[in-house]
């Protein structure tokens, strides 16, 4: 997102920035972060249906203890890809890819992205599902 709003910045700049952002995010923000209600029972009923659960998440992996301290579903998940497994976050397919990956799906179309945070479906969809019908 930078590179689109900030074109003539340089790397350093960027990485600096970033680390700004996400230092005052975490003092600031993190602890009020609440999950959508239902959440934890979401994953639960996909697991009993047989489904594999992943989570495709930006942030880094010291994060997702706070997080789960609200979402309280992270001992549900049979993989998990987090901001620091990858260059690109959401909504760049690398993620995505990444926890399919991990889960053990080759087929996209086999999988379901579900979001706590307003996303853009279709691009999601354009840049993850590639096949034929999805």
């Amino acid at each position: 997102m930078l590179d689109r709003f900030l074109p003539q910045a340089s790397e350093l700049q960027k990485k600096h920035l970033l680390k700004q952002q996400g230092e005052r995010y975490r003092r600031a923000e993190l602890h009020r972060v609440r999950a959508f209600a239902g959440v934890r029972d979401l994953f639960a009923r996909l697991k009993q249906e047989g489904c594999a659960v992943g989570i495709a998440t930006t942030c880094k992996q010291d994060e997702l203890a706070a997080y789960d301290q609200s979402v309280q579903a992270l001992d549900l998940a049979d993989a998990i890809a987090c901001g620091d497994d990858t260059r690109h976050g959401k909504p760049d397919p690398a993620l995505y890819r990444l926890a399919l990956a991990k889960l053990g799906l080759a087929e996209t179309c086999r999988a379901m992205a579900v979001a706590i945070v307003p996303t853009m479906p279709s691009q999601l969809k354009r840049s993850v599902c590639r096949q034929p019908g999805c």
